[in-house]
């Protein structure tokens, strides 16, 4: 009895670690999609200001 406790609270624990570390993988990944998206929107206002220059 004891033991079938113990592994219902593991398995309980185990889920909600994997689940909060999945949510900060996705958070993370959503994170870098945001930077990255940032970073390239900078690029081409900047690729566009030297085709300005440049015309």
């Amino acid at each position: 009895m004891m033991l079938w406790v113990t592994s219902a609270v593991w398995t309980k624990v185990f889920w909600l670690e994997g689940l909060k570390s999945l949510v900060r993988i996705s958070n993370a990944s959503w994170t870098a999609r945001m930077i990255r998206s940032l970073m390239l929107s900078e690029v081409e206002r900047g690729w566009g200001r030297v085709q300005l220059g440049f015309r």
